[in-house]
């Protein structure tokens, strides 16, 4: 299966016109062509959780709360939010 037919699945479990206008939902990074055998459904996105995700060879991470939650204007390397978003990329 691939991460868009994932996302799918879950549009229709929790659709669109559900979501508050202030929430950031749905995909945020990756390849939606990717094949996905392992998910890792965690609170949030943190090192540790990216790590796991890493030793694990997890496929894809589905979180409840979302990583970009206020728009993006910059990514810096040596901030936490940054060392997170470099290390998933």
């Amino acid at each position: 299966m691939k991460v868009k037919d994932i996302v799918d699945i879950m549009d229709k479990l929790a659709p669109k016109e559900l979501i508050e206008d202030w929430d950031n939902t749905g995909f945020q990074l990756g390849n939606p062509e990717r094949e996905v055998e392992k998910i890792l459904l965690a609170l949030d996105i943190t090192k540790q959780t990216i790590d796991y995700a890493i030793n694990e060879d997890i496929d894809m991470i589905i979180t409840h709360h979302s990583l970009f939650f206020i728009p993006v204007k910059s990514i810096y390397s040596n901030t936490p939010k940054g060392k997170i978003i470099y290390k998933l990329v």
